[in-house]
């Protein structure tokens, strides 16, 4: 058994090498926000018999939704993908000092010295942050705010007096460069059971996404179903993780090694259509 989504510090996960050793996997997916940089240090496992299977979570954006799709055996190699994740790894730092510089002027004490120690810096680091600060706790006492997320909806969110807005990479502009297997992460999330259906279509037909990650802690038995339901109607592989962050995610919705197989088989199935692809240009 073992996981199909962890991330380590190098984005915004915990998990070390000493952590996945503890959990006894079998295998496990390295799959980091926008980054493939991991790999080479938690290829080490591979010395006590653990499978790492590369893997990068990539943020974009199709059809007006902001979605994560997960690229199992990427083309780290590919000039364009690694530029693609570059810039929004650019675009998203240049975010945080901005909303830093905001909260400051809000009367916050922050500052970029604080986060040296994240891989990545999202929302919630930004408000833990803020919040632990003794230096911050009289005001946030005033307006009634007591946790990570009370500040994230007061302050950080959408309409707030800090919020700042992050540019997603279109799907289109990066998906066809990623290689690999790509597999929609944790759709309950970002896309509405139902209503955006016609959404993993078009992944499926225009980008060539392979599979659904139907089962997931963010989803409940009824979206899980639904996407099961969907993953089925389009031929795609239905996968389990945990998206795993912290340590106390690691032992929970796990796969077999039998759906590391199947994985591998869809990777055969989309290199071969590559391969007949360049020889049809070649002969052309």
């Amino acid at each position: 058994m073992g996981q199909l989504h962890l991330h380590t510090p190098f984005s915004d996960g915990a998990i070390t090498l000493e952590n996945i050793l503890d959990a006894n996997y079998e295998f496990v997916a390295i799959s980091d926000h926008d980054d493939t940089s991991a790999f080479a240090t938690y290829k080490n496992l591979e010395k006590v018999g653990i499978e790492v299977i590369p893997a990068v979570e990539i943020s974009c954006f199709f059809y007006g939704k902001k979605l994560h799709i997960l690229s199992y055996w990427p083309n780290t190699n590919n000039r364009t993908f690694q530029n693609a994740l570059a810039a929004f790894r650019h675009r998203r730092r240049v975010r945080t000092t901005d909303q830093i510089n905001r909260l400051r002027a809000e009367g916050f004490d922050i500052s970029e010295n604080d986060f040296k120690k994240y891989g990545i810096i999202v929302k919630k680091f930004i408000a833990n942050e803020v919040v632990n600060k003794q230096s911050n706790k009289k005001r946030l006492e005033k307006e009634n705010i007591h946790t990570a997320n009370q500040f994230i909806k007061n302050y950080l969110s959408f309409g707030k007096p800090t919020y700042v807005s992050l540019k997603r990479t279109p799907a289109e502009e990066v998906l066809p460069y990623a290689g690999g297997v790509l597999v929609l992460a944790h759709p309950g999330r970002n896309i509405t059971p139902g209503k955006d259906d016609f959404i993993v279509e078009q992944l499926a037909y225009q980008l060539n996404i392979q599979g659904i990650e139907t089962g997931s802690r963010r989803h409940t038995p009824e979206v899980k179903e639904h996407y099961d339901n969907l993953a089925d109607k389009l031929g795609l592989v239905k996968t389990t993780s945990n998206d795993v962050h912290m340590v106390e995610q690691i032992p929970y919705n796990l796969e077999p090694y039998a759906k590391v197989e199947e994985l591998k088989d869809r990777l055969n199935y989309v290199n071969k259509r590559v391969e007949n692809k360049d020889e049809m240009v070649a002969n052309y």
